[in-house]
């Protein structure tokens, strides 16, 4: 739904919660969430506590990014995180509130997670600090592109309680098992920087990848009085542009032009880039899971841990800047596993650090939530895994 009416009750009387929520991070600002009130609590936990109605959040097909397999993955992590980030924003706001995953009636529902509210909040339990540090924590949140300040070691803590998400995704299921590592060492994130350079560009030269990526990209200038809703600005990605260089890179980054022997160039440039930006960086932080993991459950709770660490970063100052590309092709994911000395499977990895241009409340380009809310007496399709396209 595109109106500007919120479909039901209890998401009207939540929409600024659900606003704030929509800052959670996502593969190219691609929002795949989608939020629908269910006409009543499943029977299984209607008498597992003061449940009164539920919102079922799942990916949306129609802005799932396909054209790699590894891109299910990052789906269901920004699902996740989306998720994470809803339920502390209603339990600080005092609402009875509980994650729980939704039991599959039927084909293509796996990846969708309920929430269980209750009747009303109790507005004498409103935690008014905590929701001001997360309110401020996502308004800084943001991925910064841009060098980092090499000498300003971390100033947050990967796994500490004390974290502008003090709640977790409490699912009944057992939790997979995920850590955090931080590379500190220059001669450790030298070789990596190498190894970005070689290997960085490799979504510049995929035809689906780069084509998906290209389709996210918005070539127009930014204002701030009219942001654009979704997608990334370019200038996000090089800086502030005069018109002539945005259309100049509209035609480089096409994935026509990139295809030829001119692209190259281009592609050899990005990898420069890359590595100059690793270097500057005090810390490259990753996140691990057993191999024999792989269910929804784990991409929830990655993008739970992602958010919370992201978030701890912005309330600290600093920022992230997710290196993804290593991890969409297997090829690459594999050969950076080896390069770091890790035996679990890789879900995520950024470079992190104090940005050389002072953090700054962000300007996100975010759906409005009546466009990512659905009423519960909509006849839309139910959520479908995303695939590959062929």
């Amino acid at each position: 739904m595109h109106d500007a009416v919120m479909p039901d009750a209890l998401l009207q009387r939540i929409e600024p919660l659900l606003a704030l929520a929509a800052r959670a991070p996502s593969s190219h600002n691609s929002q795949p969430w989608r939020l629908r009130c269910l006409p009543a609590v499943p029977p299984r936990w209607q008498d597992s506590g003061p449940w009164t109605q539920a919102l079922a959040i799942e990916l949306d097909p129609a802005r799932c990014l396909r054209a790699l397999p590894a891109l299910q993955r990052e789906m269901l992590i920004s699902l996740g995180g989306f998720a994470a980030i809803l339920l502390n924003l209603l339990r600080l706001s005092a609402w009875p509130v509980k994650a729980v995953p939704a039991e599959p009636s039927q084909e293509g529902q796996e990846g969708r997670l309920l929430l269980l509210l209750g009747a009303q909040p109790c507005a004498e339990r409103v935690d008014h600090a905590g929701l001001a540090r997360l309110n401020r924590a996502l308004r800084l949140r943001h991925t910064e592109r841009g060098p980092y300040l090499p000498m300003q070691g971390l100033r947050f803590h990967l796994e500490s309680p004390d974290n502008p998400l003090p709640y977790t995704l409490d699912l009944q299921e057992p939790r997979p098992t995920l850590r955090w590592q931080a590379l500190h060492a220059r001669s450790a994130r030298a070789e990596l920087a190498e190894f970005y350079a070689r290997h960085g560009a490799r979504d510049l030269m995929h035809p689906q990848a780069w084509a998906e990526t290209y389709a996210h990209l918005n070539f127009a200038a930014e204002q701030p009085a009219r942001p654009v809703p979704q997608g990334m600005p370019i200038e996000r990605l090089f800086g502030p542009l005069p018109a002539w260089r945005r259309r100049l890179l509209q035609l480089l980054l096409h994935p026509r032009f990139l295809r030829g022997p001119a692209g190259r160039p281009v592609t050899a440039e990005a990898g420069r880039q890359l590595r100059a930006l690793i270097l500057s960086s005090p810390a490259l932080l990753y996140l691990s899971t057993p191999r024999e993991s792989g269910t929804a459950l784990e991409g929830w709770l990655a993008g739970e841990a992602i958010a919370r660490l992201w978030l701890a970063a912005a309330d600290a100052g600093q920022a992230l800047h997710p290196l993804s590309v290593a991890l969409q092709h297997e090829d690459l994911a594999q050969g950076l596993a080896g390069l770091l000395g890790c035996r679990e499977r890789l879900l995520f990895i950024a470079r992190a650090g104090t940005p050389a241009q002072a953090l700054r409340q962000a300007q996100h380009h975010r759906r409005a939530p009546s466009a990512f809310c659905v009423s519960q007496r909509s006849d839309a399709s139910p959520c479908l895994p995303c695939s590959p396209s062929p």
